[in-house]
């Protein structure tokens, strides 16, 4: 009887140990530093690479009458009440960048921070 026993608390401890609750793990987050952001230093490739492409806010395509090839440009763009929250994709607003997936939240983020702090060169 006693086997019984010990076998059936090991069944037992399997079973627990075996389930797992994935919903209440913590998700590892990228480390999105958003301090001190400059057009120069942040912001310029973010631009370069997303928005200031053929056919869109280049020199030579300038999409909506706008460029975002050069910090004059691209502060003056992000001056318009609609700049971030076309970024952002929210809803009422022509989700940028145009037909493509939206940027990477930490972009996004440090570009929000870059006009809230005044959209330093």
């Amino acid at each position: 009887m006693n086997w019984k026993f010990i076998f059936i608390i090991s069944a037992f401890y399997l079973a627990i140990s075996a389930c797992s609750n994935d919903e209440l793990e913590t998700p590892v987050t990228e480390n999105c530093d958003t301090t001190d952001m400059t057009y120069t230093d942040d912001i310029k490739a973010i631009l370069d690479t997303s928005c200031a492409v053929s056919t869109c806010h280049n020199d030579n395509d300038t999409a909506d009458g706008f460029t975002l090839e050069n910090y004059n440009s691209a502060k003056a763009a992000a001056s318009f009440a609609n700049f971030l929250p076309a970024i952002m994709h929210e809803s009422g607003f022509v989700a940028m960048p145009l037909g493509r997936a939206k940027l990477d939240q930490c972009d996004i983020n440090r570009i929000a921070a870059w006009v809230s702090d005044g959209r330093p060169e």
